[in-house]
């Protein structure tokens, strides 16, 4: 049991990168579609003919918030248990969101925002 859950804890923790290279990969497919980089809402994501990509990024979304929730009840269930906590599995998480932001508050590297408009 105690493994499975350090797996599930250690996938979770690299869901905010996996989210960021999804959205970059839509990106680049946008630039070779369009012949030009994206700014944001020219043109609207959602107009563009990779609706499926869209979609699977647009749904994980709020799987991707709740990965906060969900991580710290299982850090906090492996503390009770006198469990350790890797340092790995926290710090990749948080430079995922760290990337995440970093990427939305840069002007000129602007595509998170661009597919959350």
């Amino acid at each position: 049991m105690y493994q499975t859950i350090n797996k599930i804890s250690k996938i979770i923790s690299l869901s905010p990168i996996l989210w960021l290279i999804g959205v970059f990969i839509f990106y680049v497919r946008a630039r070779a579609y369009l012949g030009y980089w994206p700014n944001a809402y020219i043109p609207d994501p959602k107009s563009l003919p990779l609706e499926f990509q869209h979609w699977i990024l647009m749904i994980c979304v709020f799987p991707l918030i709740m990965t906060a929730l969900l991580l710290s009840v299982i850090w906090l269930c492996r503390l009770w248990n006198r469990r350790r906590i890797g340092i790995n599995e926290i710090l990749i998480y948080f430079i995922g969101w760290s990337a995440i932001a970093a990427v939305m508050a840069y002007p000129g590297v602007d595509f998170v925002t661009w597919f959350l408009d």
